[in-house]
């Protein structure tokens, strides 16, 4: 085993283009008269490697190696509640990112993507944590509320003191 082979941050990831070093991954091209799917968030499928990949870019704030590749304040604003102009806020939710800032026993910076069948990439900065998951399962909210919680508890648990 390749001893980079769980250090994504020594591969070369992504570049302007396309993804440099990204085995597999996809966007259903059946959504778009265009030839790509124009809704975002929607039907992209990846490697668990690759959605941690993605993880730790936005980990990085958006940074890979010594280049910008996503808006540093765009990802500040995205992992963000979501507030309305009345002041209102749809659940936990941000600009395209879920923000567990409702649990008291996780660190408020805990944001995530969520995917189809529990396929989840949980980022925690302040424990500089990245953690894809890929399931098979299509819970109701509250059970994927739950099990979100739980993982995240037990993950932040199971990590080295210090």
């Amino acid at each position: 085993q390749d001893e980079n082979e769980w250090n994504f941050g020594v591969e070369p990831g992504w570049g302007r283009g396309g993804s440099l070093g990204c085995n597999a991954y996809g966007a259903d091209g059946s959504a778009s008269p265009y030839g790509y799917n124009s809704i975002v968030g929607s039907t992209f499928r990846c490697t668990a490697r690759d959605f941690a990949r993605l993880g730790y870019l936005w980990l990085r704030g958006g940074r890979w190696g010594n280049r910008q590749l996503v808006p540093a304040g765009w990802l500040r604003q995205a992992t963000r509640r979501f507030v309305r102009d009345d002041g209102s806020s749809p659940a936990n939710y941000g600009y395209t990112f879920w923000v567990q800032d409702q649990w008291e026993d996780v660190p408020a910076d805990t944001f995530m993507s969520r995917g189809h069948n529990l396929n989840d990439c949980y980022i925690i900065p302040s424990l500089d944590l990245v953690v894809a998951r890929q399931g098979n399962s299509n819970p109701n909210r509250p059970e994927r509320d739950r099990f979100s919680h739980q993982l995240i508890r037990q993950i932040i648990a199971a990590l080295p003191a210090g």
